[in-house]
């Protein structure tokens, strides 16, 4: 049974697709395709062939969906949000470096226990010296993926 899709939209279409997905009892309801995704990828793919219509490109970062078009979303709601996600970003940096910092605080740590807390103090620094005010073109330091 075919499923009804409406407003495929994206801001970036090789990442993602957001649509409107009629459920059994005739609600639309948001849904996030995805390639690859198990339960995403086939409206993934239909809707970027354009099965469901044209997909709606967002003009340019900093434009939101509204659920009826893209609309510019105001600067300070945009630094809140970068703010949530640095935020996260220094929970994340926090809970992978604390057993590091604790290797090194009773004089266990190993050479690379060393370099790695390292590399993760030095992305918290970047972390902290970004420039929210520009959002959403700001430039994300790259996580570090070496954890000990």
């Amino acid at each position: 049974m075919a499923k009804k899709i409406r407003l495929p939209r994206t801001a970036d279409i090789n990442k993602y697709i957001d649509c409107d997905v009629k459920t059994d009892n005739g609600e639309f309801v948001p849904f996030t395709a995805v390639p690859g995704d198990s339960l995403g990828d086939e409206i993934y793919q239909k809707a970027k062939a354009g099965e469901y219509g044209v997909v709606s490109i967002a003009p340019s970062a900093g434009y939101a969906w509204n659920g009826k078009k893209w609309a510019a979303v105001p600067l300070a709601q945009l630094v809140a949000t970068a703010e949530l996600q640095r935020n996260a970003l220094f929970t994340k940096a926090a809970e992978s470096m604390a057993p590091l910092q604790d290797a090194v605080d009773i004089d266990e740590a190993t050479d690379k226990e060393l370099a790695t807390l390292s590399t993760w103090k030095k992305y918290r620094v970047a972390l902290n010296r970004l420039d929210l005010s520009v959002a959403p073109d700001i430039t994300w330091p790259e996580m570090p993926t070496d954890v000990a």
